[in-house]
């Protein structure tokens, strides 16, 4: 795991690296850390995890913005089922 800027003036964010079964790195977005720090169950380096989530390319390296992680049967949300991030407080409704 590592701490990324995303973007110009976007919050720090972590990032885990995934090995897939064929042994292929895919980064992985999980969110702010200050929102990830403030999580109960921890991911730890070597951990096995299992990431829902949706591909896309930031600065044209395919990364995977994480919708859950599950590990050892506890599962972190981090956005909702349109991808809206459950740190974000405010948000539109329709």
């Amino acid at each position: 795991m590592r701490q990324v800027i995303p973007k110009p003036g976007v919050t720090e964010g972590i990032q885990l690296v995934l090995y897939t079964e064929e042994n292929e790195s895919l980064p992985v977005m999980l969110g702010p850390i200050w929102f990830i720090a403030s999580q109960e169950d921890v991911i730890n380096p070597g951990d096995e995890v299992q990431v829902t989530g949706s591909m896309t390319q930031m600065k044209d390296v395919p990364i995977v913005l994480a919708t859950e992680v599950e590990k050892d049967g506890h599962i972190l949300q981090l956005r909702d089922e349109l991808g809206n991030p459950y740190w974000n407080a405010w948000r539109r409704t329709r």
